[in-house]
């Protein structure tokens, strides 16, 4: 059995998600998009919550964590090819990984994992 115990406490997260600093990222060319520490994730990827954070890195990889779906994700490439930011094909790759959650916690007969009893978002992405 997996032990369902947060890591984080729900204030914890709400001090991680929120955009606290303004301007142009000279990397990512991105406005707006940084937290504590972390990308706000919800701006570049509009199927996560409001309270998404992450962040990107060399080569185009990806992480975030997202409290209202529960899922966690972490993507890298073995070739460089972008410019900063999470690679191209992350929008895609993140809203099958957030829908193929959705659907097998479905599936199993159990709810969505979500933070402060919200219900999950529909997820789509380019290719939905």
């Amino acid at each position: 059995m997996v032990d369902a115990t947060p890591l984080l406490t729900a204030e914890t997260i709400a001090e991680f998600g929120p955009v606290r600093t303004t301007g142009v990222d000279l990397v990512t060319g991105e406005r707006d998009h940084f937290g504590l520490g972390f990308e706000a994730q919800g701006s570049r990827y509009p199927f996560l919550g409001p309270d998404a954070f992450g962040h990107s890195g060399a080569v185009g990889a990806q992480s975030f964590a997202d409290p209202r779906s529960g899922v966690a994700y972490g993507y890298t490439r073995r070739r460089f090819g972008t410019e900063g930011g999470g690679a191209p094909e992350t929008h895609a790759l993140a809203a099958a990984v957030l829908r193929a959650a959705a659907f097998g916690a479905l599936r199993a007969g159990a709810r969505p994992a979500c933070a402060a009893g919200r219900a999950p978002a529909t997820v789509t992405g380019p290719s939905s």
